[in-house]
């Protein structure tokens, strides 16, 4: 069983002159703003104030007004709103946008579900080094959405992801390696990223663990975990990402 984390949506800068995108989803709905029930005056007036620095162009309130569009704060929670903003910083090169921008389209959330829309935008955050958007190419290439299958392709995106971190990735390359899927079948390789994984806490992997060592050559088990020690050694200041 291959996992897509939810993804966590990277609020990070956006845009300033990305007109068209922003009309292109503006325009198939109402992005007419509403208040929380029980914001403060204060609050409202700090998001306003946010919203229309945001409309000027700039980077730091589009990237507020986003997160308040999505997690309703102060505003009511709108995602269309929230994913107008995510695409017109996506379309200026906003690693963090394109990953939400992919979230969005992956969830229909905000606009119409469109895998392939998705996986372009997951792509060109991969491509840029981001490990939640590798991850979740890594699911698409798998189940085939937006893309043709391609465990291959799949593997490889796994591994970016899992390299820098990333545990439901490190979990799907364990359970790659230990099945042979888009990939020669290697036990200690499967085990030993799959104790990466469990490193970071990731429980499928630590119950995976308690199946594949049942099976397992001792001698085998033991040199999986001097591959993951060693791993981990040379990675001491991991931030592992768990989703």
């Amino acid at each position: 069983m291959f996992r897509l984390a939810h993804p966590r949506l990277l609020l990070a800068s956006l845009g300033a002159c990305a007109c068209l995108a922003l009309k292109a989803i503006a325009q198939t709905g109402n992005t007419v703003t509403e208040f929380e029930p029980g914001a403060t005056s204060e609050e409202k007036v700090q998001v306003e104030d946010v919203k229309r620095e945001a409309e000027r162009g700039s980077l730091q309130a589009q990237n507020e007004i986003s997160k308040v569009y999505m997690k309703g704060y102060v505003f009511k929670r709108n995602a269309r709103a929230a994913a107008m903003w995510a695409s017109a910083a996506a379309n200026q090169g906003s690693v963090e946008a394109q990953v939400n921008l992919g979230t969005f389209y992956y969830a229909g959330q905000g606009v119409a579900r469109d895998y392939a829309q998705a996986r372009y935008w997951f792509q060109k955050a991969a491509d840029r080094g981001n490990a939640q958007a590798q991850q979740n190419l890594g699911v698409m290439y798998i189940r085939g959405e937006g893309v043709k299958t391609n465990f291959e392709t799949a593997f490889h995106w796994f591994l970016k992801s899992a390299e820098q971190c990333d545990a439901p990735a490190a979990y799907n390359v364990g359970v790659m390696y230990s099945k042979g899927v888009g990939v020669p079948r290697d036990e200690i390789r499967g085990y030993k990223w799959h104790l990466v994984a469990a490193q970071f806490g990731y429980l499928p992997s630590r119950n995976a663990l308690k199946a594949l060592g049942s099976k397992m050559d001792p001698a085998k088990v033991a040199k999986a975990r001097s591959s993951a020690d060693e791993w981990i050694r040379v990675h001491p200041n991991v931030q592992p990402i768990l989703r």
